[in-house]
């Protein structure tokens, strides 16, 4: 009898065993597959790099139909060419930022492009190169990174920086991260930085949580101040490292605040006509609730630009006083015009932080 009871529980144990490895190994292949899909064939101009590990464009791409127009130089930078090793007579500064600051891949509508334009006219005796350095899917993390790595090669006068969305869509306050897990734990990393966990979270989040439910309108009167506490302690990190990254190499910082097409007073019909999407988590769902959170997010910009005593270009704040609605593609792509309209705003601060006067 008892040999017969043990010989079951081996059998439970054992199949037990076999499903999970059944499981893990199932798993395991959908996340191969959804690496592979993401970084290599969803977007013919993006790739990902497996040495620097992060996102990168593909050298030399070309894509130009109805719906796209994108040019990648050789040097994986959307627009021109340049030299790699800046002329003596150029004052080169870079863009660097996500996919709004990439912003479609046709540099003459990126404000990157504009802003170059605007100097060109207002310094007609002077060569400025204005290169975009902006790449879809980047976070500040990638940021950080591609600065240290790969920028700086370049010797630019001048960085500018955008960035921010990527922490905020993906990051749920409700779980924040500290520095210390965020470096040191691997099981946390793994979590975050999984196909799986990302795809079901767009899934879940960006497609199925509309057709389910509407986002609340005003009247959240808690949320107004509902992020007023939370600190984005990683993002804030990888943004105080660039600016010291930056300041140690001589180079000139100019940091901005991310405007947003989200204001208060929308309707259910503004949300969809505007195409606004919400953070991939279950919070920040209500007008109030996500621009407390985006509030957040430019405070700790202006905080740590204040901290280092970098410029900061606040653009929510300029958006704020315009109707934004033709400003905006979705919650945070530009616009051609809304790309203006943070070239203009970028000009004069440009100007004064690299001490350009204006030709008479």
């Amino acid at each position: 009898m008892n040999e017969q009871k043990t010989a079951v529980q081996v059998s439970f144990w054992r199949g037990l065993l076999y499903s999970l490895i059944i499981t893990a190994t199932l798993l395991g292949g959908a996340e191969v597959v959804l690496r592979v899909w993401a970084n290599y064939f969803r977007v013919a101009y993006l790739t990902y790099d497996p040495v620097r590990e992060r996102p990168a464009l593909v050298p030399n791409a070309r894509i130009k139909n109805n719906s796209e127009n994108v040019a990648i130089n050789s040097k994986g930078f959307v627009g021109p060419e340049f030299d790699k090793k800046k002329p003596a007579d150029t004052i080169r500064i870079m863009a660097l930022g996500d996919s709004c600051t990439f912003a479609g891949g046709w540099y003459e509508t990126t404000y990157s492009g504009i802003l170059a334009r605007f100097l060109k006219e207002r310094h007609p005796n002077k060569r400025i190169e204005v290169i975009n350095a902006g790449i879809s899917g980047f976070n500040s993390e990638f940021a950080l990174a591609r600065l240290k790595d790969e920028l700086l090669e370049y010797e630019p006068d001048m960085v500018t920086l955008y960035i921010g969305w990527n922490d905020l869509m993906k990051t749920n306050p409700a779980n924040p991260v500290t520095i210390q897990q965020y470096k040191y734990s691997g099981l946390w990393r793994s979590l975050n930085e999984s196909y799986l966990v990302k795809a079901y979270s767009k899934v879940l989040f960006y497609y199925l949580r509309p057709l389910l439910m509407k986002p609340k309108l005003d009247g959240d009167p808690e949320g107004v101040t509902a992020y007023d506490n939370f600190v984005p302690a990683v993002y804030q990190s990888n943004v105080a490292a660039i600016a010291t990254t930056l300041q140690a190499q001589g180079i000139q910082a100019l940091f901005m605040t991310r405007p947003t097409a989200v204001r208060l007073g929308m309707t259910q019909n503004d949300i969809q006509v505007e195409h606004i999407f919400f953070p991939y988590f279950a919070g920040a769902y209500s007008l109030e609730r996500f621009l407390s959170l985006h509030q957040t997010y430019n405070r700790s910009m202006g905080e740590v630009a204040h901290r280092h005593q970098v410029p900061l270009v606040d653009l929510d704040a300029t958006f704020n006083q315009l109707n934004k609605s033709p400003l905006f593609q979705d919650t945070m792509h530009l616009s051609d015009e809304g790309n203006r309209v943070v070239a203009e705003a970028l000009v004069e601060s440009v100007e004064r932080s690299l001490k350009l006067n204006i030709a008479r």
